[in-house]
């Protein structure tokens, strides 16, 4: 019986592993389509703005964030990311403390949960068309656009929000992968 219930999960990890390391691939390939888009949106920054130089565009890109976390985001959701940024540090530290006195076990446990803590932060990012409608009214509102706001096309937004929603997905699903391979180590190292 205990032999059966150990092929099965050595068969269920080893289909997670392969759906992992396919889906690890496809993350990378979408990362760099962001990486292109992003460099393509620094592009067009400098050519809109020639007169910043790179450090002036960095500080830019920083207000713009600001500015927009203060703006767009609820109190609520300034409230998770406080949370969630919080707490991913406590995990942190809780790990680093368990590699040092030799928890191993606890160490799957802490990964996973720092992966649904970054799919978490990732589903509390505004949505695409909210981001959109609040940079067009900010631009209706302030014709002079003293933030510098340049946007990219609608097409480059939403392979953005696409690549986004797939890291949100890949986090999710590596938090779910983590949480059963630490359950079936805790089970295979069980007398």
């Amino acid at each position: 019986m205990k032999t059966t219930v150990m092929l099965l999960m050595l068969l269920l990890m080893l289909i997670l592993t392969t759906i992992y390391v396919v889906y690890t691939i496809r993350v990378l390939k979408y990362k760099k389509i962001s990486r292109h888009i992003r460099s393509e949106k620094k592009a067009l920054d400098k050519k809109t703005f020639p007169d910043l130089d790179d450090n002036d565009l960095k500080y830019r890109r920083e207000n713009l964030a600001l500015y927009q976390r203060i703006y767009l985001n609820s109190h609520s959701q300034r409230i998770i990311q406080l949370s969630v940024g919080l707490l991913f540090i406590v995990l942190c530290t809780v790990a680093v403390l368990a590699l040092i006195l030799s928890w191993y076990y606890i160490l799957f446990p802490l990964i996973s949960i720092i992966y649904f803590l970054f799919a978490l932060s990732c589903h509390n990012q505004p949505s695409l068309d909210k981001e959109l409608a609040f940079w067009h009214d900010y631009l209706e509102k302030q014709p002079n656009n003293e933030l510098k706001v340049n946007l990219i096309d609608i097409n480059s937004a939403r392979t953005l929000a696409n690549v986004k929603d797939k890291m949100k997905n890949y986090f999710l699903f590596s938090g779910i992968f983590v949480l059963i391979f630490s359950i079936w180590a805790f089970i295979v190292t069980q007398p």
